[in-house]
C-alpha cells in the first residue's frame, strides 16, 4: 500500500509541528519506507525538535528517504556559506540525488552521470558517520576551483536516481516532474 501524509500549506511552528505529527503517524502506522521530498537549512534550529521523531520511525523499522535538492551545495546559501539542505543531512535517513540519463534509440540507458543540478555536499553541523569514514570528495567552489578532500561531516547524497521527467496523471492532464524530489520515492 502507497499512503501519502501531508502538512498543508502552514507555516512557523504550526509546519514544525505538523512534520513532527506526520512522521510519528507514519511509525504508528508501521510504514516501511517513508519518503520525503522537501527540504530547508540544516542550519535551522528547528530540526532539533523534528530529529527525535526521525530516530524513532528509523529504531521502529522505518526506512527514511530524503530528497537532497536541486541546486548544489548552493541550495541553501548563508553569506559566502554553502549548505546542505536537511532533512536529506540528517544521519537518520538515506539521502537521494539526481543523476541524468542519455539512451540509445532503442530507449536503453546509454550513460547514467550524476545530474549538475542534484543537491549534495558536506553537513557543517553532522558529524561524518561510521559508514562514510574516510571517504573523499571533490569539493567545488564558487570561484571555480576544486579540490580532493577527506570529508568533514556527513555526505550527501547516499543514493540517487534519475532526476529527469516522470510523467503523473494530475487533474486530468498529463504533468511531468523532475528533480531530486521526484527521484526519492523512484
Amino acid at each position: 500500500n502507497i499512503v501519502m501524509y501531508t502538512v498543508g500549506n502552514v507555516g512557523g511552528s504550526i509546519l514544525y509541528t505538523s512534520i513532527a505529527k506526520v512522521i510519528a503517524r507514519a511509525t504508528t502506522d508501521k510504514c516501511d519506507v517513508l519518503s520525503i521530498s522537501w527540504a530547508f537549512n540544516e542550519s535551522l534550529t528547528f530540526r532539533t525538535d523534528i530529529e527525535p521523531y526521525m530516530a524513532n520511525a528509523v529504531a521502529n523499522g522505518v526506512t527514511i528517504l530524503a530528497a537532497s535538492g536541486d541546486k548544489g551545495s548552493a541550495y541553501h546559501v548563508s553569506g559566502n556559506t554553502r549548505g546542505v539542505s536537511w532533512p536529506a543531512v540528517s544521519p537518520s535517513v538515506v539521502a537521494v540525488g539526481g543523476t541524468e540519463l542519455t539512451l540509445w534509440p532503442n530507449n536503453k540507458i546509454n550513460t547514467e552521470t550524476v545530474s549538475v543540478h542534484s543537491g549534495g555536499g558536506i553537513s557543517t553541523i553532522f558529524s561524518v558517520p561510521s559508514w562514510q569514514t574516510g571517504l573523499t570528495a571533490n569539493l567545488f567552489f564558487t570561484n571555480g576551483y576544486s579540490q580532493v578532500s577527506t570529508i568533514t561531516g556527513r555526505g550527501v547524497p547516499d543514493i540517487s536516481a534519475p532526476y529527469q521527467y516522470y510523467p503523473t496523471w494530475f487533474n486530468g492532464n498529463v504533468e511531468y516532474v523532475v528533480g531530486t524530489s521526484a527521484a526519492c520515492p523512484i
